[in-house]
């Protein structure tokens, strides 16, 4: 059965936020906010985030996507998001979802990679979250800010035959307000700054909801051991790692589901929901 589907934007401290809710047939059992990853990691996991949404949906959740200021078809400039930009995005769809669901339906929110990493902050600041789903979350963004620049160097020596700005230089020209190109995606000092300062295992997380962290990868022999700390920071968690190929990168593969991720993710949601 096909699900109702609303876009529409969302008004956000000043920028118009492009959203898609998917709406189940009834009185819904959780509302779901889906934080998608950064710049061409969202453009590759599109689809999974869709057919994840409608899957939710059949099921009796009611689940928006939304696109961060800068992203999509949101207002802004993706050189001006931020960290912090993108948290309160997210914050501003849970109002939403909260709003229009009434306070007695339970709140989920459910992200990828650095979309994961922001879900989990945004847990950690609210208190009218239930649920946290995490897939593959980056936990240091130090680390994840050394990879986008390796993903610039890369593309200087395919262009220019060689490295004109080593990972010291991309950040010496992010701290004197100058911008860096990673796969065509602007970012500015802010989100470096904040992004760097970011270390999933250097906090103790103050969520006390339902957690599911699920660590993705080609086989079951390979262990996330990031990731097995960071289960460490909940109390009431399930962990799982599944076989999926990674979608959020570009793979020769069009991946349209990921159905080991989906199910076990459904799973646990039916759970704590049904």
């Amino acid at each position: 059965m096909d699900m109702p589907e609303k876009p529409f934007y969302l008004e956000n401290n000043g920028h118009r936020l492009y959203c898609i809710q998917y709406m189940p047939a009834g009185r819904a059992k959780c509302g779901v906010v889906l934080c998608h990853p950064f710049a061409e990691e969202k453009l590759w996991s599109q689809r999974v985030f869709v057919s994840f949404a409608r899957l939710l949906a059949q099921h009796g959740y009611c689940v928006l996507r939304v696109d961060y200021r800068g992203h999509g078809d949101s207002e802004g400039d993706f050189a001006d998001a931020t960290v912090k930009t993108r948290l309160a995005d997210i914050d501003g769809a849970l109002d939403y979802l909260k709003a229009e669901l009434g306070a007695h339906t339970p709140l989920c929110v459910a992200g990828l990679r650095l979309g994961a990493t922001l879900a989990a902050m945004v847990a950690d600041s609210r208190s009218d979250v239930n649920h946290l789903a995490l897939w593959e979350p980056i936990v240091d963004g130090k680390a994840y800010m050394q990879q986008l620049f390796r993903i610039n160097i890369a593309t200087q020596s395919a262009v220019y035959k060689q490295v004109l700005n080593n990972s010291d230089a991309l950040a010496e020209k992010l701290k004197n307000k100058g911008t860096v190109n990673i796969d065509g995606y602007e970012i500015g000092c802010d989100f470096y700054e904040q992004l760097i300062g970011i270390n999933l295992l250097d906090r103790k997380s103050t969520f006390a909801g339902e957690v599911v962290l699920i660590s993705i990868a080609r086989n079951l022999a390979k262990v996330n051991r990031a990731l097995l700390k960071l289960k460490q920071q909940y109390a009431h968690i399930s962990f799982s790692t599944v076989v999926e190929e990674p979608f959020w990168t570009n793979t020769q593969a069009y991946c349209k589901r990921a159905h080991h991720l989906s199910g076990v993710t459904l799973q646990w949601l039916e759970g704590k929901c049904a």
